[in-house]
């Protein structure tokens, strides 16, 4: 009997130890897991932050090209230009 109930306790035991690793395993599992979507994530958000900042830079080169081709349009802006504007016009 003394003899069965070691057994059982041995057997219990060990039981009880291979549930604790599995566990270890499945919570180190866990923070493997975590730790990716984490990268992942801080992956995306600097690819993110990198394309809005390149989207801006470019809005802005944009809108300053657009400004200044519109303002070098203007076909008095150059003091020849205007020279020769007011001497056709017998100023």
């Amino acid at each position: 009997m003394q003899y069965q109930k070691e057994q059982h306790e041995f057997k219990r035991r060990q039981e009880l130890d291979y549930i604790n690793q599995v566990k270890e395993l499945d919570n180190l599992e866990k923070a493997r897991r975590h730790e990716g979507k984490k990268a992942l994530n801080e992956d995306f958000m600097f690819f993110n932050e990198n394309l809005k900042g390149e989207k801006n830079d470019r809005k802005k080169h944009e809108r300053h090209s657009f400004v200044t081709d519109k303002l070098d349009f203007f076909p008095f802006t150059s003091g020849d230009l205007i020279e020769k504007h007011r001497e056709s016009l017998g100023a």
